[in-house]
């Protein structure tokens, strides 16, 4: 009969999701999420923050390669656990009963969001491409 795999604690192996996340620089690389936020940001305020994929290096985004989803994490300064403030998915890469690439709908990676923060810390956006795995950038945010 077959049993139950377990992972044990102290293993030599070391596969943690984090060790599979991929950063560089967004201009360089197309699949690095670019997170624009405003110069100023007040305590309890909404501001926006945008992300994209590909700004200055457009990402295939067809029906063989594209991004999933972005997603959206919070890590104050003087915390310890990361929140995540979203999650945003890009269904529509061409797909259709004709074809790969031949739908008339195509989801460009970009998303944003109403955020409010009470104190400073770290934004990280991570995007899922389907061919090349996550890519993650962060920036840091000084609220007043």
């Amino acid at each position: 009969m077959g049993g139950i795999a377990t992972a044990h604690a102290g293993e030599t192996t070391d596969v943690r999701i984090g060790n599979s996340v991929k950063s560089a620089d967004w201009k360089k690389e197309k699949h690095v999420p670019l997170i624009e936020i405003p110069q100023m940001i007040k305590a309890g305020e909404p501001f926006i923050v945008t992300m994209t994929v590909g700004k200055d290096i457009p990402h295939p985004n067809t029906t063989e390669h594209f991004i999933g989803w972005i997603a959206l994490y919070f890590k104050p300064e003087s915390g310890a656990f990361i929140t995540q403030l979203g999650k945003y998915e890009f269904s529509a890469h061409g797909e259709s009963s004709l074809g790969a690439n031949k739908g008339s709908s195509y989801a460009d990676p970009c998303a944003m969001a109403k955020v409010k923060l009470n104190t400073s810390g770290t934004l990280t956006a991570v995007s899922y491409c389907n061919i090349h795995g996550l890519w993650e950038s962060s920036i840091p945010v000084t609220v007043a």
